[in-house]
C-alpha cells in the first residue's frame, strides 16, 4: 500500500495519524512470521515484506537520502522537501550539461516477478522543451529492462533492437505537474511489463528495452539526456517509493454506474456502485474531466458518490475517476444533457404575453404571465375559443435522439365544468403530433391515431383536481414511444407516438381542447418551470419517507395529552365515496396523528407526515392469502362479523406470519413507526369459530403437548404415541366427528377441548411477541404497538389476556360502552399500568360523543375522531367538523391544559387484576370521583397479562385503599406497598367523613357536572380543573369549590375558565372559610377547563410560547406548526413566526394550508351583528421578502380553514387575502397603500368584509377593498409569518383590539316577529330549534329578514309542558299545550311574536310484528338480518306453532358467533314495555346450547338489557354480573315482558304473567331506547329459536 497517495485529500494532522498506523502496521508484519503466519498490508493483499518502502517522513527536510545512490554536481541536487500540509518528499534537481544526474536505489536481484510503485510529480521549474526525466529499472551491470521517459503531458516507453530504438507511447494527455500515481510490473520471465498510471493499468505487456536483461536490481530516476552545451534544467518529485516481489498489489475497485436521473447542467450527479466499505474509507482522490476535486464538492456513503452541481456547469461527456488507496483507479463517463429551452416566467411582466413564444389568440381567450400568491409567476392559458383551439406554440431545435420536455402544470378553478381539458402536444417539423396528451382535472390520457381510428388510454388517475403537478415526459423518437412522469413517480411507459413516421421533433403546442359544440367553453391551464433537454428526466427528487413527528413525553402514556388521534382507515382521495379526503380531513381536525391505516405506500405516508402528522399502520387477521385458519371440514375460516368474507390467518402457520411482517417491513419502509393489530385475539376466535385444524397448527399442538404433559398424561387423554398425534384424526377415531356442526356439538367430550384453547392462546401469546421483536429488530429502532381492545370497553378489561405486550389498546366502543362509570374506572385503571386507551366511537347521538369525548380527555384517555368509524358490517360513519371540532381544536388550541397533566393522586385504590369485579370497582372507583378525591388505580397481575406493582404509580401516594388484600399480592409487590410508607385501609373505610378529608374539589350541581383535577409534575405550577356536564343542555352558576386550597396554591388564587368555541374567561376566586375557595362558573356546555394557580393572572400561561393573557388566545397554526411566539409588553404584541404565509402547498392534496402565529379571540358576533378588528402593525424585519402580517378573522384554527385577511407583505406592499372554502384556493388583491407601516382595520359589515388604513390610526380613509363570506364560527386576531425566504419573521401588533357594532337590518322600522319549525306531530321528549324572522315597514315597503340566533328572548308560558331556552331550542316535557313567546328590539322598538305549541304522544305501539304475513326467505319491515352461514345457521320466518301462526326462527350452529335480526322503532327516552312468545330447543347437548332472548338497545347500541336463554334458564347480565330470572325448559312456549326505563337504568320482567325480576339493573348505560336485536349467541351451537307476536309499546303496561 503507498500511503503517500493520500496527500491527495488530507491534512497534515491526519497523515501524521496515518503515518503511526503504517508504523503499527511495518512492525505488525515484521511479527507475523514468529507466528508462523504471512505477513498482511494494509491494502488487503498479502505477500512477502518490500524491498524498498520509502515514504521519506523521516528524512529531515534539505537532506540527501542515506541509503539511496545519488549523483548530483554543480547546481543539480537531490533533496528531501516539505510540502505545506507537512509531508516529506523527493526532489531530484538536474542541471547537468550532456549528462544525467539523479539517484539510484539498490534492492535484491530479482529473476521473478518485481513491483515498482512510486508517486512522480514533474513541478515548475523545469526548461520548457527539456522537462523530460528518466525512470529506469536496471539489471546489475545498468542494463535498462524499463525505460520510462516522463514528460509534461506523456509518458513514453523506450524500446532497442539491434542497436535501433523506438518509443512507445503508455499515456498521454497528463497533467504531469500534478502527482501521478505510477506502477511498473516487470515479468523477468516474459521480458515485459505492465504500466498503471493513477490505478488504472495503462499499458500491458509493454516489451522490455533490452532482451537480455535477466535480473533487476536498481531503480534510477534522472533528468534526460540532451546533447546541448546548455546546462537545461529537470526537475522531479518523487515520493512513496515501494519496490517489491510479486504482481501489482491493489484491489479491485467496485464499478461505477453514471447517474440517469440527474442528467443536466447544474444538478448533483449520484454514482452509484455496489457497497465496498473498505473501499469509501481508501478513496484519496477524484478527479473530473482529469482534474482533481476539492473534497468538500463529493460524498461517499453507502452504495453512492456524490458529486457538488457546479462540477457539471455544461452539457457533455465528463470523464469521472476516483483512486483509493490500495486500489485500482475506477472510472465512468457521466453525460450531461443541455437545455434547449428552460423558462420559469421570473422575469416576465405581469400580465405580459411571453416573447419568443407563438400566442393564438382572439375574443375572450388569452395567454398572460400571472402571479402567486408566494410571488412566484407563471404563465396562464385561457381558451375561451369556439370549435377552435388556441394556446401557445414553443420550437426547439430538431431531435432525433431521447429528450424530456418537463413543466409544472394546473388546471385551476374557472373553467367550464366538465369541458375543461388541455391538450399537450409535441410535434414534428411538419407539424404531425407525436407526443398527445390530454390533461383532465383527476387524470391524463393519450391519443393514438392509426389509419382514422383514434383510441385514447388512461396515463395517470386519481390525480389531485386543481393541484400543480410535475409533469415530465421522456420522448424517444427511435423507438417512437414516450414515459410519462407526473410528481417524479413513472405513471406510464412506452406510450406509442400518436401518429407513426414523425421524425425530428421539434415544437410543443399547449391549448384547450376541441370541441364541436356551438358554445365558447372556457379551458385553462397554467404553466411555469417549462424545460426541454436532451437525455431521461431529471426528476424532482425522490420523496424519502420522512420521519414522523416524535410523540410526546408523558409520565404515563404513550404521547401528549393533547394529542388528537383520526384514523382515515384507508387513504381517500377527495370527493371519495362524497367524503373529504385524507389529507384534507387530517387539516381539518387538526390531527397529531392518523392511527390505524391499512396503508403501505410511501408518498402517501410520506405525505400525511409531511403534515407533521404521525402515521400508524395496522395489521390484521386477514393479511395476505396464504397460511389461512382452517374450519374441521378444511375450509377457511371466516369472521362472523366480517360479511365482505374475508378469510381468517393462523397464527400458528409462518406462511401467515411472513405476510403479516412483509406488510409491516413494507410500512417501516415507507416511514410508519406504530402499528395498530386489528382482531388481535387471532387464534382463541379461531378456535371459538370451530378451529384452526391448518396443518402447522396439529404439529404445533402435538409438539406442545409434548412438551408440557407427562407420558401418563397423554394416555389418560388417550394418546398411545405422541410422535404420531393427529388432534383431527383423534376426534373423527375417538367421538366419530366428520363435520364441522359434528366438532362443534362434541368437541366439549374431550378433555383435549380445554388444553387445545389453551395452546390457541399461547400461540396468540408467542404471535404478537415475535412479531414486535421481528419488526423492531427490522426497524432497528422501537415500534409503538396497540390492538383493538380498549379497556374502557368494560367486557374486555378481565379478558384481555396479552395486554401486556401492547403500549395501549384502540377499540370501537358502542354509546354505552363510553359511560362516565367505565371511563372512570376502566380508564384509571389503564392510566395505572401507563397505557391510556383510544376509544373508537359508534356513534349515534352527537351529543353522547361530545360528552364521552370530554371525559375521555378530562380523565388522560384518548378519543378517535368520529370519522371513518367502523358502525356494522360495512358500514362506516363520518362525523363533521361542524359536529366535533370545536372540541378537538379546543384540545389543539391550549395544550398547556392537558400535557404533563397527571392526576395529583395521594390516594391509590390497591388492585389483583385477577380479583377484579366491575360493579365493585365501579362502585369505590365512582365514589372517589364523584366526591372529587384524585386517585390512582395501582394494578397488579401474577396470570395473563402479567404485570408487577408500579413504583411510578405508587409514588407519592400517601393512603392505599386495600380493594385487593396486601397479602394477594406477591412478596416482591408487598414490599413494594411497604415502602411506600402509606397508611393502608380497606374499602368499608370510605365512607362520606374520609371522602370529605380527602377531597380537592367539589361542584355544586351534584350529578350533572363533575370535576376532575390533573397537575404537572411542579408542585407550584397551576392546576386543571376539568369540569363535565354530562345531562345535556348548559348549567349557569355552577359553584366550585376548592376544598384543598393549600394544593391549588394557597392564597391570592387566580382562575382562568377555557371552553370549546369560547375565550378564556377570568374568574373570581373567593375565601369559602376553613381554608376552602370557591368560583362561580357562568355557563358550561359539555366542557371546561379551570386553569388555577397563585400570584397574577400571567401567570397562569407563563408556560407557553404564546403567554397571552384572556381573553386573547395564541397558537402556532399550520400543518406542520412552525415555530412562532409572542412577547407581551403593555399593549404591545411581538408576534415571531416561523410559518411559511398563506396558502403553502400540500403534496398529494387538492387544498393548501395556511403556516402563521396568531393571536386571537373567539368573536362572539350574532348573525347579523357588524364588528372590527383593529391594530397599529409595524413588520420589524422589512428585508425579508415575502413576510407578512396583519389582521385575520378565520373560522377555525384548522390550517385549511375559511379565512379573511388583511396584510402588509414585504416586497409585495398591502393585499387582501380570503378563502372561501375549507380547504380551497386562496385569493388575493392588492391594496392601494404606500406606507409599510400604519393602523388598520377589518371589519364585518351585512356579510362583507372591509379594509381600512390610517397614518395616524384617527382619520381612516374608504374601504380599500372588499370581500363578501360566511363563516359559521369566527376568531379574530393579528397574524404573522415569516415566508418561504426566512426563517423567521417578527411583527409588531399595538392596540389589538375586538369591537362590536350593530345590526345590519333592513331600512325601516321592526314591525313584527314570526316564530315556526317545530315539527308537526311535536311529540313527547322531541328537541327542535326555532327559526325567528322579523319584519321592517319603510315608507310602506315590508322587507322581512331571518333573525334567528340574534339576541332574542324567548320564553315558555307552561315550563310544564315545553320549555325553551336562550338559543330557542323547544323540548317537548309533558302532553298538553304551551306559547312560546319571542321578543326581539331593533332601533329602540321592542315587538314581540307567539307560537302555540301542542305536545303529543306518539304512536304508543312502536313495532307490532306477528310474521304471519313473510314467505321463510322474507325479512319482515323495520327488521334487519345480520347472518352467519357456518355449520348450516339461518334466519327464516318458520311455520311454527303453525303454518297460519308463523315465528321467527334462528338456527345458531357457529360456536364463538352468532347469527341476529334487530328491529328498529322511535327512539324513546322514557319507559317502554317489550312483549313476546320466546321458545328455545337446547340441541341434543344442552349443555352447549343457548341464545339471546333479547337485547334492548340504545340508539348507539348499548346494551341496556341483555336477556339470555341456555340450559341455566333465563338470566339477564347486571353490569357484568350474571342474575338468573327463571328456569327454563327445552322447547317450550314462553310469553315475556320486559318493562324498561332509562331515566331509573332500571327494569321488570314478567314470565307468563308472573312477575321475575324487580328493577333489576341495566347491563350498560343507556339514555334511550331504540332498538331491539334477538338472535343467537357465542357459546350456543345446535340451537333453534324462535319468536313470536313481538310488540314494543311506549309507556308502562296498565
Amino acid at each position: 500500500m503507498n500511503s503517500k497517495r493520500l496527500r491527495f485529500t488530507m491534512e497534515g494532522e491526519r497523515k501524521r495519524e496515518l503515518r503511526l498506523v503504517l508504523v503499527w502496521l511495518l512492525v505488525w508484519t515484521m511479527l507475523l512470521p514468529a507466528f508462523g503466519l504471512q505477513a498482511a498490508y494494509a491494502d488487503g493483499v498479502t505477500g512477502d515484506p518490500p524491498l524498498v518502502d520509502e515514504s521519506f517522513e523521516s528524512m529531515t527536510v534539505g537532506s540527501t537520502p542515506p541509503g539511496w545512490g545519488v549523483s548530483a554536481t554543480g547546481d543539480s541536487y537531490v533533496q528531501v522537501k516539505q510540502e505545506s500540509s507537512g509531508n516529506h518528499y523527493l526532489q531530484i534537481y538536474d542541471a547537468s550539461q550532456k549528462n544525467t544526474q539523479g539517484i539510484q536505489k539498490s534492492f535484491a536481484s530479482q529473476t521473478g516477478r518485481v513491483t515498482v510503485e512510486a508517486l512522480v510529480q514533474l513541478p515548475p521549474g523545469g526548461t520548457s522543451g527539456k522537462e523530460n526525466v528518466l525512470f529506469y529499472v536496471l539489471d546489475s551491470t545498468g542494463k535498462a529492462g524499463v525505460a520510462l521517459n516522463l514528460l509534461p503531458t506523456r509518458i513514453l516507453s523506450y524500446r532497442t533492437v539491434g542497436g535501433t530504438t523506438t518509443s512507445t507511447t503508455l499515456a498521454q494527455g497528463l497533467a504531469m505537474s500534478s502527482w501521478q500515481h505510477i506502477i511498473v510490473s516487470a515479468d523477468l520471465s516474459a521480458k515485459t511489463f505492465d504500466f498503471y498510471l493513477n490505478g488504472s493499468l495503462a499499458a500491458a505487456g509493454v516489451s522490455f528495452r533490452y532482451d537480455d536483461v535477466t535480473s533487476l536490481s536498481h531503480l534510477q530516476v534522472t533528468g534526460a539526456y540532451y546533447n546541448e552545451t546548455s546546462n537545461p534544467v529537470r526537475v522531479v518529485n518523487l515520493d512513496g517509493v515501494k519496490i517489491y516481489t510479486g504482481d501489482v498489489r491493489l484491489l479491485t475497485p467496485p464499478a461505477l454506474s453514471p447517474d440517469t436521473t440527474s442528467t443536466v447542467p447544474g444538478q448533483p450527479i449520484e454514482l452509484m456502485f455496489t457497497d465496498d466499505a473498505a473501499w469509501r474509507a481508501s478513496i484519496t482522490k477524484v478527479t473530473v474531466d482529469h482534474a482533481t476535486v476539492a473534497t468538500s464538492v463529493y460524498t461517499a456513503s453507502t452504495g453512492k458518490l456524490t458529486l457538488d452541481a457546479s462540477l457539471f456547469p455544461e452539457g457533455k461527456t465528463y470523464t469521472i475517476a476516483v483512486q483509493a488507496d490500495g486500489y485500482l483507479t475506477t472510472t465512468v463517463q457521466q453525460v450531461i444533457y443541455a437545455d434547449l429551452l428552460n423558462e420559469t416566467f421570473t422575469s416576465m411582466g405581469l400580465g405580459s404575453t411571453p416573447s419568443g413564444w407563438g400566442v393564438s389568440v382572439t375574443g375572450d381567450s388569452y395567454v398572460k404571465v400571472q402571479e402567486k400568491l408566494d410571488g412566484d409567476r407563471y404563465l396562464q392559458i385561457s381558451d375561451a375559443s369556439r370549435q377552435n383551439t388556441q394556446g401557445i406554440t414553443k420550437t426547439f431545435s430538431a431531435q432525433s435522439g431521447t429528450f424530456t420536455i418537463q413543466a409544472d402544470v394546473q388546471l385551476p378553478d374557472g373553467a367550464t365544468a366538465g369541458k375543461e381539458n388541455i391538450l399537450f402536444y409535441v410535434n414534428d417539423t411538419t407539424g404531425k403530433t407525436a407526443v398527445a396528451l390530454n390533461l383532465l382535472p383527476t387524470k391524463i390520457t393519450s391519443f393514438r391515431t392509426v389509419g382514422t381510428t383514434t383510441t385514447t388510454t388512461d396515463v395517470a388517475t386519481s390525480l389531485p383536481t386543481h393541484a400543480w403537478r410535475n409533469l415530465a415526459i421522456a420522448i424517444h423518437p427511435e423507438t417512437v414511444t414516450y414515459d410519462v412522469y407526473v410528481d417524479g413517480t413513472l405513471k406510464k411507459s412506452a406510450i406509442p407516438f400518436r401518429y407513426d413516421g414523425t421524425v425530428n421533433l421539434s415544437s410543443l403546442r399547449v391549448s384547450g381542447a376541441y370541441y364541436g359544440d356551438a358554445a365558447n367553453y372556457v379551458r385553462i391551464v397554467n404553466l411555469d418551470n417549462v424545460r426541454i433537454y436532451q437525455g431521461m428526466p431529471e426528476l424532482p427528487e425522490a420523496e424519502q419517507p420522512v420521519a414522523p413527528p416524535a410523540p410526546g413525553t408523558e409520565t404515563n402514556s404513550f404521547d401528549s395529552y393533547s394529542s388528537v388521534f383520526l384514523s382515515s382507515r384507508w387513504w381517500r382521495t377527495d370527493g371519495q365515496d362524497g367524503q373529504l379526503g385524507t389529507l384534507d380531513v387530517l387539516k381539518r381536525f387538526m390531527a397529531t396523528d392518523d392511527k390505524w391505516t391499512y396503508l403501505t405506500e410511501p408518498d402517501k405516508i410520506s405525505n400525511i407526515v409531511r403534515l407533521g402528522v404521525g402515521f400508524q399502520g395496522s395489521l390484521n387477521m386477514n393479511n395476505g392469502s396464504g397460511g389461512r385458519a382452517k374450519y374441521y371440514d378444511g375450509t377457511d375460516i371466516v369472521a362472523p362479523w366480517m360479511t365482505w368474507g374475508a378469510t381468517w390467518g393462523s397464527m400458528s402457520d409462518p406462511v401467515y406470519y411472513n405476510q403479516v411482517l412483509a406488510t409491516a417491513k413494507s410500512a417501516i419502509d415507507a416511514g410508519a413507526s406504530s402499528f395498530q393489530f386489528d382482531d388481535w385475539v387471532g387464534s382463541v376466535d379461531a378456535y371459538k369459530f370451530g378451529g384452526d385444524f391448518c396443518a402447522p397448527c396439529m404439529t404445533a399442538f402435538r409438539n406442545y403437548l409434548e412438551e408440557n404433559y407427562t407420558t401418563s398424561e397423554l394416555s389418560g387423554f388417550g394418546i398411545d404415541n405422541i410422535a404420531t398425534f393427529n388432534y383431527k384424526t383423534f376426534l373423527q377415531t375417538t367421538l366419530d366427528v366428520e363435520t364441522n356442526a359434528d366438532y362443534m356439538t362434541k368437541k366439549a367430550l374431550t378433555p383435549l377441548d380445554n388444553i387445545f384453547g389453551a395452546f390457541m392462546k399461547q400461540e396468540a401469546i408467542s404471535f404478537h411477541t415475535r412479531m414486535r421483536e421481528d419488526m423492531e429488530t427490522y426497524a432497528g429502532r422501537p415500534i409503538e404497538y396497540s390492538n383493538n381492545a380498549s379497556f374502557i370497553r368494560d367486557a374486555s378489561t378481565q379478558t384481555h389476556f396479552i395486554h401486556d405486550l401492547f403500549d395501549y389498546g384502540m377499540g370501537e366502543h358502542n354509546e354505552g360502552a363510553m359511560s362516565l362509570n367505565n371511563i372512570v374506572t376502566n380508564g384509571t385503571l389503564a392510566s395505572g399500568l401507563g397505557k391510556p386507551h383510544i376509544m373508537s366511537p359508534l356513534p349515534f347521538q352527537t351529543g353522547n360523543i361530545r360528552q364521552s369525548l370530554a371525559a375521555a380527555y378530562a380523565l388522560g384517555q384518548y378519543m378517535l375522531v368520529p370519522w371513518d368509524a367502523w358502525l356494522e358490517g360495512s358500514t362506516r360513519y363520518f362525523g363533521t367538523v361542524e359536529q366535533y371540532g370545536d372540541m378537538f381544536h379546543f384540545i389543539r388550541q391550549y395544550p398547556i391544559l392537558f400535557d404533563g397533566h397527571e392526576p395529583p393522586a395521594k390516594v391509590g385504590i390497591l388492585l389483583k387484576w385477577n380479583e377484579l369485579n366491575g360493579n365493585t370497582l365501579t362502585d369505590l372507583s365512582m365514589k372517589l370521583f364523584k366526591a372529587g378525591v384524585p386517585f390512582r388505580t395501582v394494578t397488579a397481575n401474577d396470570s395473563l397479562p402479567h404485570y408487577d406493582l408500579r413504583a411510578q404509580t405508587l409514588e407519592g401516594l400517601d393512603t392505599l385503599i386495600a380493594y385487593s388484600p396486601v397479602s394477594s399480592f406477591d412478596s416482591d409487590d408487598q414490599q413494594r406497598i411497604t415502602d411506600t410508607e402509606a397508611d393502608v385501609v380497606s374499602v368499608p373505610t370510605i365512607d362520606s367523613a374520609w371522602l370529605a378529608d380527602h377531597s380537592a374539589v367539589s361542584v355544586s350541581v351534584v350529578d350533572q357536572v363533575y370535576a376532575i383535577v390533573r397537575s404537572s409534575a411542579d408542585a407550584n405550577a397551576p392546576k386543571s380543573v376539568h369540569l363535565l356536564n354530562r345531562k345535556g343542555g348548559s348549567v349557569s352558576g355552577a359553584k366550585v369549590t376548592l376544598t384543598d386550597a393549600d394544593f391549588f396554591g394557597g392564597v391570592s388564587l387566580q382562575a382562568v375558565l377555557y371552553r370549546p368555541g369560547q375565550d378564556p374567561l377570568p374568574l373570581a376566586v373567593t375565601s369559602a372559610g376553613s381554608g376552602k375557595h370557591e368560583l362561580t362558573v357562568p355557563e358550561l356546555a359539555e366542557w371546561g377547563i379551570l386553569r388555577i394557580g397563585s400570584g397574577t393572572a400571567a401567570s397562569l400561561t407563563v408556560e407557553d410560547d404564546f403567554a397571552v393573557q384572556a381573553p386573547w388566545s395564541g397558537l402556532a397554526i399550520g400543518n406542520p406548526t412552525r415555530g412562532g411566539g409572542v412577547t407581551v409588553s403593555g399593549v404591545t404584541y411581538q408576534l415571531a413566526s416561523n410559518g411559511r404565509g398563506l396558502h403553502v402547498p400540500v403534496t398529494g392534496d387538492n387544498g393548501s394550508m395556511d403556516q402563521f402565529s396568531y393571536v386571537y379571540r373567539h368573536i362572539d358576533a350574532t348573525p347579523l351583528q357588524n364588528y372590527e378588528l383593529s391594530v397599529k402593525l409595524e413588520p420589524t424585519v422589512s428585508e425579508t421578502s415575502g413576510a407578512l402580517s396583519g389582521l385575520m378573522v378565520r373560522e377555525t384554527a384548522a390550517s385549511n380553514a375559511k379565512f379573511v385577511a388583511a396584510a402588509y407583505v414585504e416586497g409585495s406592499g398591502w393585499k387582501l387575502y380570503w378563502r372561501d372554502a375549507d380547504n380551497g384556493q386562496v385569493g388575493a388583491i392588492n391594496l392601494d397603500v404606500s406606507a409599510t407601516s400604519g393602523y388598520l382595520k377589518l371589519t364585518r359589515e351585512g356579510g362583507r368584509y372591509h379594509v381600512y388604513y390610517s397614518a395616524d390610526g384617527v382619520t381612516y380613509g374608504a374601504s380599500l377593498g372588499s370581500h363578501e363570506l360566511s363563516m359559521r364560527t369566527l376568531l379574530g386576531g393579528g397574524f404573522a409569518a415569516a415566508g418561504k425566504q426566512a426563517p423567521e419573521f417578527t411583527a409588531s401588533l399595538t392596540g389589538l383590539a375586538l369591537n362590536y357594532g350593530g345590526l345590519t337590518l333592513p331600512p325601516g322600522e321592526l314591525t313584527e316577529v314570526n316564530l315556526s319549525g317545530l315539527p308537526d306531530p311535536f311529540v313527547l321528549d322531541a328537541n327542535a330549534p326555532l327559526a325567528v324572522s322579523a319584519s321592517f315597514n319603510d315608507n310602506g315597503t315590508v322587507t322581512e329578514a331571518n333573525i334567528t340566533g340574534e339576541h332574542i328572548v324567548f320564553t315558555s308560558s307552561d315550563p310544564a309542558v315545553a320549555t325553551v331556552n336562550a338559543e330557542g331550542v323547544v323540548h317537548a316535557v309533558s302532553v298538553g299545550e304551551a306559547t312560546v313567546t319571542a321578543q326581539f328590539t331593533a332601533g329602540g322598538v321592542t315587538v314581540t311574536g307567539t307560537l302555540a305549541v301542542e305536545v303529543t304522544l306518539a304512536d304508543p305501539v312502536l313495532l307490532d310484528e306477528s310474521f304471519d304475513s313473510y314467505g321463510e326467505t322474507d325479512v319482515p319491515l323495520h327488521w334487519t338480518y345480520k347472518p352467519v352461514l357456518d355449520g348450516g345457521s339461518y334466519i327464516q320466518i318458520s311455520e311454527l306453532p303453525s303454518a297460519t301462526d308463523k315465528s321467527l326462527n334462528v338456527y345458531d350452529n357457529t360456536g364463538g358467533s352468532f347469527p341476529s335480526a334487530t328491529a328498529e322503532f322511535l327512539q324513546q327516552k322514557r319507559t317502554v314495555t317489550i312483549d313476546f312468545d320466546f321458545r328455545i330447543n337446547l340441541g341434543t347437548n344442552p349443555a352447549t346450547g343457548g341464545g339471546i332472548a333479547v337485547y334492548v338497545q340504545s340508539q348507539g347500541s348499548a346494551n341496556a338489557v341483555s336477556l339470555l336463554a341456555d340450559q341455566t334458564g333465563f338470566w339477564y347480565l347486571d353490569g357484568t354480573q350474571t342474575v338468573v330470572a327463571a328456569p327454563l325448559v327445552s322447547d317450550q312456549w314462553y310469553a315475556v315482558r320486559l318493562v324498561v326505563n332509562p331515566q331509573t337504568q332500571k327494569m321488570d320482567m314478567y314470565l307468563d304473567g308472573t312477575q321475575v325480576v324487580s328493577q333489576g339493573n341495566f347491563r350498560q348505560t343507556a339514555d334511550d331506547i331504540t332498538k331491539i336485536m334477538v338472535g343467537g349467541s357465542t357459546t350456543g351451537v345446535n340451537t333453534h329459536i324462535y319468536w313470536n307476536n313481538v310488540k314494543v309499546t311506549a309507556g308502562a303496561p296498565e
